[in-house]
Formats: structure tokens, C-alpha cells, sequence
């Protein structure tokens, strides 16, 4: 895969990468779908099911996933910890930083029609590009994502519960290339300088799932609680 140009995202979708850009349209459109229902008919996509763990499924999650303590593995956690302090969301997107969920993160999505997804990726390219893998990509059976810096990742949790059901019909992962992932607190430069590209990338998928964010009137600073502790 050549590298992205400035500014540009690389999107995969069912195992094959495309280049776009920052203001090219959301990956589905901006037509917000709707899920199967017995009879061949769609639903609502708000319509409810219940997940392997008989909970009533939520519409949509955005969850970051990654370590606070080690460096360019945090980028989850800033980026959730970014929109929460600085869009409102709506009522049917539960926004949540999950850490380094490992097993259990199978768990976690269970019960959810749609995920937005922000981790580190392990990718060629250079550290602070951006990388958008649907579904399809993240189950190919050669995936373009080999590993996920913390594992099992999300394409374990995947197979997982398509294998039990419960899976989200719906996942996009937006994927950020680390630079150092060691013991430390903070992001690199490149990665810190890609983190509002990340937010924009994040929100862009909430809002072509029908879920679209809009800023707060007043933000608040972002609560960075590792960085307190650790200071």
C-alpha cells in the first residue's frame, strides 16, 4: 500500500484499502441503516434486539480502547476523553473508554447494533496516519490488520460473536499507526498532532450511522485522569 497523502485517510473496506480524504463523504454515505427483521422487512435502525447476553441491544457505541500508561497505546482513551469534553452526542450513542479490555471485550460489544472503534493499529506507514477498516476488512480471512498492540483485539472479539451471535451488524475502526508504545505517559508528537484528525474521522462514522454529534456551546477541558495521576 503506497502511503496516504497529507491529509488523507485510508479506508478498508471487506479487505481492500482506498484512499480518501478528510472531507470526502462519511464511509456509508450518510444514509443511516436499518437492521433485518423476519419476512425479509427492515426495521428502525433505533428498533431494539437482544444480544447473546439477552440485554436489549443499544443503537450505537464509540468506544476507545488502548493503555494509558504506555505512550502511543492511549490514543483511544484521548480521543474518547476529547469528544466527551467537546461534542454532545446523541442520546442513543454511549461513548465509553474501554482500557485494554482483552477477552472480555467480546462482552462489551455484545448488545450493540453499531460500533465506532478508535485504537492503535498495527500497519505500515508512518505514526499518526490514519487508517478506517470496516466489518469486513477486520474478518477477512488476510486481514490488512495483522495485530492489534494489545491482545486478543477487536478482530477476535468479532469472530467471537459472530460465531455465538450478538455481533453488531455495523463496525468501523479508526486506526491511528503508533510510534513508541512503551512504559510512558503521553503521545508522541505525531500522534498528538493526528488526534484531531482521529475525532473527525470518529464522529464522521457516528454521523454516516445516523448519529451525527454537534459541538457544545461550552466545552469543557478534557478529564485526562492518567495524566493527573501520574504528574
Amino acid at each position: 500500500m503506497e502511503p496516504p497523502r497529507s491529509g488523507a485517510f485510508v479506508e478498508v473496506t471487506g479487505g481492500h484499502a482506498n484512499e480518501r480524504t478528510a472531507a470526502s463523504p462519511p464511509l456509508t454515505g450518510g444514509a443511516p441503516i436499518g437492521m433485518e427483521v423476519p419476512g425479509g422487512a427492515r426495521a428502525p435502525f433505533g428498533a431494539r434486539r437482544r444480544g447473546r447476553y439477552n440485554r436489549p441491544m443499544a443503537r450505537l457505541g464509540l468506544f476507545g480502547i488502548g493503555n494509558v500508561l504506555m505512550g502511543d497505546d492511549a490514543l483511544g482513551p484521548y480521543a474518547v476523553k476529547l469528544i466527551e469534553a467537546g461534542y454532545e452526542l446523541s442520546p442513543e450513542v454511549e461513548l465509553r473508554e474501554l482500557g485494554t479490555p482483552g477477552a472480555d471485550l467480546s462482552i462489551l460489544l455484545d448488545g450493540f447494533e453499531a460500533v465506532v472503534v478508535v485504537d492503535t493499529v498495527k500497519l505500515p506507514g508512518a505514526p499518526g496516519e490514519i487508517r478506517v477498516l470496516d466489518k469486513a476488512a477486520l474478518l477477512a480471512k488476510r486481514p490488512l490488520l495483522p495485530a492489534s498492540p494489545h491482545e486478543p483485539g477487536l478482530r477476535e472479539a468479532l469472530f467471537a460473536l459472530e460465531f455465538h451471535g450478538g455481533a453488531p451488524r455495523e463496525v468501523r475502526l479508526v486506526g491511528v499507526i503508533p510510534g513508541p508504545v512503551e512504559l510512558e505517559v503521553g503521545l508522541s508528537p505525531a500522534v498528538q498532532a493526528a488526534l484531531p484528525a482521529v475525532v473527525a474521522a470518529a464522529l464522521a462514522e457516528l454521523a454516516a450511522l445516523g448519529a451525527p454529534a454537534r459541538p457544545r456551546a461550552a466545552p469543557t477541558a478534557p478529564d485526562l485522569w492518567w495524566e493527573r495521576r501520574a504528574g
